[in-house]
């Protein structure tokens, strides 16, 4: 037996062996759920002698066709062939789906089949299966980011960031540093320029407030670069943080640079998404002021990728290549006889 194959049997085998183990932990959740539903709606009621004498009979004898039916649901919607170390909110979408479908099939079963229950059972019943269904899918996903986390803060190499900006365009950085794997920077404090009164955390990173206070959040959190992330920070603000951090002698980074030196194209769309103010679109030569990001983005057609981004006054200044979908041209035969057959033009992503 090749290489190759025995690391495809072991593929073969993990995958049957991690969807095993989800549908194994689904038989003891969804009959937990409504279990626990029951005990906790006589507990409060005080009535476990009726719990005993005629709901419990009645719960197991439903308990082994809602078991079937509720895995061929989770089946249906897809809950044992997600990737789920990359959970997203689609995947909670359809645990949300997975988990209404379930809870109008017990209700229904149990009315028609076995007796009516109470109504404070179902509810309690479906929202505690819904909980465990959901952390069963997300807790590979959380324990793997933390152990990211962790392995990173262990790490001699890490540079300490301190990023200027409270909005979106910042907790935008921020995310975006925190789910690249071959990052290096970790954000240790975020400064909010408009000195609001707002105190706490940002995605878990502290903030403080002030432009002042980034020399002290330099030598507290012993910071190795700072990244101005704040589309509508001006100019005139943007040299005075060079100026105080050329004297600490802690480079800086501005959004623009941020963005030109990223990994992957970014679409106009995404970006114009997290700019709050006015917006001033360069497309070649010509130059497009907008009262707010919604109207670039309904008055701007075709598909364009961002060049540069900085600051123009009061305004943050886009400038733009037009992103052009091409055929590949290593399957050009292909596309040829694909159009030949169906009279239908093709294009690849």
């Amino acid at each position: 037996m090749t290489d190759a194959n025995v690391n495809k049997k072991s593929i073969y085998i993990r995958w049957f062996l991690l969807r095993f183990g989800l549908v194994m932990f689904d038989i003891l959740a969804v009959n937990l759920a409504y279990y626990m539903a029951l005990v906790v709606r006589f507990y409060v009621h005080d009535e476990f002698a009726g719990l005993a004498a005629r709901y419990i009979p009645a719960f197991l004898e439903f308990a082994p066709y809602y078991t079937v039916c509720a895995l061929v649901v989770f089946g249906l919607f897809g809950l044992y062939n997600s990737l789920w170390k990359y959970a997203s909110l689609s995947d909670m979408n359809r645990i949300l789906g997975a988990s209404a479908v379930t809870c109008v099939l017990y209700v229904l079963g149990t009315l028609f089949f076995v007796m009516r229950m109470p109504i404070t059972y179902y509810a309690l019943g479906a929202a505690f299966q819904f909980v465990l269904i959901t952390g069963s899918r997300f807790s590979y996903r959380l324990l793997t980011m933390e152990r990211e986390r962790f392995s990173l803060v262990k790490r001699h190499d890490v540079v300490k960031l301190l990023v200027v900006g409270l909005g979106e365009s910042s907790r935008t950085v921020i995310k975006h540093l925190e789910q690249d794997p071959d990052s290096m920077a970790k954000p240790v404090c975020v400064i909010d320029v408009g000195n609001t009164a707002f105190k706490g955390t940002m995605v878990g990173v502290p903030v403080m407030g002030g432009a002042d206070k980034i020399p002290h959040a330099i030598q507290k959190y012993r910071v190795d670069r700072v990244l101005v992330a704040d589309t509508l920070v001006s100019a005139e603000e943007r040299r005075a943080i060079k100026e105080m951090c050329r004297k600490l002698d802690v480079p800086v980074q501005d959004f623009s640079g941020y963005f030109q030196s990223a990994p992957t194209r970014i679409p106009l769309k995404f970006l114009l998404e997290y700019v709050e103010g006015p917006v001033v679109i360069e497309n070649g030569d010509q130059q497009t002021r907008y009262a707010t990001a919604n109207q670039a983005i309904a008055s701007i057609s075709g598909k364009y990728i961002v060049a540069s981004v900085y600051t123009l006054e009061d305004a943050v200044c886009i400038r733009l290549i037009q992103d052009v979908l091409r055929s590949n041209d290593t399957q050009a035969e292909w596309v040829e006889a694909y159009q030949k057959e169906t009279g239908e033009g093709i294009s690849f992503f």
